[in-house]
């Protein structure tokens, strides 16, 4: 933003770690703003950037049938519901409940009665088959509990890491999902190989975390619970541990982890722009572990790496892709050509694919905030860079399959509980603007 002559900078952003700085070169704290009506609405957007704008033009529309029936209206509820999907677990619908209900209530009433009285022409005999027909649906019940919970305790995990080698940070988030076939108390503990490098820069912090929205269990839900035993957080530097946590019978619960340290990484990564403001150069995987299907983020675009299936192994080097970019937006929100008209693909939000919400959480802003998704994002926002994106950062984004994070159960590494995990990086590399070459 600058001022009437066009020359002097009013506000200026500038990116710092995994964050940024505002800079306002006025005193908002004398007039004209600070007699001015409007005057928070101007702090709420030069803290939030468009975010309180989005929000406001998605609540003109008020919430959605669909949001609820869901019971959520933030993307870290959409999330939670993707990640609590178990191999072997399936949620009992409704019809088969209430079917089941009605024929249990017609034999034990008029049929059992027209049988007794026209079949057996004897109606004492309703004392031997109720107590059948009642064992016969309780023998039922037990089987159709079998078959649709699993006997195990599952577990599945997201990690997501950020990486600024600028400023040489890691941080990571991890989302936890338990379910257990009975009621107990579990013990958690979350480790990292990036945190076995202690200073005091290091942190680990470990909870449950809860449902937003008015759903089933959720924050703004009025409900019983069913246990009133304490548990305990416990949290050290590098160390972070739940103590006795109960979970009823065939439920799950949901844990948070956020963790980060200081990083010490090579990188020999060369990015700057050409006359035509596109990125060009090299990029190198600093990490340890190599990451698969790579692209490369700037501004609204999205650049292919010159290798084969998008893989850089662990210190590996690649020059930016020479073709004309991808847009990162259109990439967000499927958008394509359809008989010379641009059609945007609706936001799912009973959508539980878990790399699909985990994308959309990692840049918001980018595919439109909560105009697209009609999904707040305010839980936890600060996994969305879409703003490093504007402010002269790249950002290198990619999966691993060695899990960054690692959960143990009750004393004992969780490995053979595991049943689905995803493991995400975000290299933030700094953009050389002031260094121009020839688009050819």
């Amino acid at each position: 933003e600058q001022a009437a002559d066009g020359i002097r900078p009013i506000i200026v952003r500038a990116p710092t770690g995994l964050g940024q700085v505002v800079f306002i070169a006025a005193d908002l704290d004398r007039p004209p703003f600070s007699v001015w009506a409007d005057r928070p609405r101007l702090l709420e957007r030069l803290l939030h950037g468009d975010q309180d704008q989005q929000q406001e033009r998605s609540n003109t529309s008020g919430p959605t049938g669909q949001l609820v029936h869901l019971g959520y209206d933030d993307l870290s509820g959409q999330l939670r519901t993707g990640a609590e999907q178990f191999s072997g677990v399936e949620l009992v619908s409704f019809a088969w409940v209430a079917g089941l209900i009605v024929l249990y209530i017609l034999l034990i009433g008029p049929a059992d009665y027209f049988f007794l009285r026209d079949v057996l022409r004897r109606m004492s005999w309703t004392w031997l088959t109720f107590p059948v027909i009642a064992i016969a649906f309780c023998s039922l019940a037990v089987v159709l509990h079998g078959s649709f919970k699993a006997s195990d305790v599952k577990l599945n995990q997201i990690d997501l890491v950020d990486v600024d080698l600028e400023r040489s940070i890691v941080r990571g988030t991890t989302w936890a999902h338990l379910y257990t076939p009975r009621s107990a108390s579990y013990d958690l503990k979350l480790t990292s190989s990036w945190l076995k490098t202690r200073n005091d820069n290091a942190g680990n912090l470990l909870s449950w975390q809860g449902l937003p929205g008015t759903g089933l269990g959720g924050l703004e839900a009025k409900s019983a619970t069913l246990f009133n035993s304490p548990y305990t957080i416990s949290q050290q530097s590098t160390e972070s541990q739940i103590e006795r946590t109960p979970i009823e019978i065939d439920g799950t619960k949901a844990f948070l982890a956020r963790w980060w340290n200081d990083a010490q990484l090579a990188s020999t990564a060369d990015l700057h722009l050409d006359a035509g403001g596109l990125l060009r150069g090299n990029v190198m995987n600093p990490l340890p572990v190599a990451l698969h299907d790579c692209i490369l983020l700037y501004e609204n675009w999205a650049y292919k790496l010159e290798r084969k299936g998008s893989v850089l192994q662990p210190g590996d080097s690649t020059p930016v892709h020479l073709e004309k970019p991808l847009n990162f937006s259109w990439r967000l929100t499927r958008r394509h050509v359809v008989d010379i008209k641009d059609i945007t693909t609706p936001w799912e939000q009973g959508d539980v694919d878990v790399p699909r919400i985990l994308e959309m959480m990692m840049f918001h802003g980018v595919a439109g905030g909560d105009k697209y998704t009609q999904l707040h994002h305010r839980y936890q926002n600060y996994v969305d860079l879409s703003e490093h994106l504007t402010t002269g950062r790249a950002i290198l984004l990619g999966q691993a399959k060695q899990p960054a994070s690692e959960i143990e159960l009750d004393g004992q590494n969780a490995g053979k509980s595991y049943d689905q995990r995803w493991t995400y990086y975000r290299v933030v590399f700094p953009v050389d603007a002031t260094r121009v070459t020839s688009s050819r």
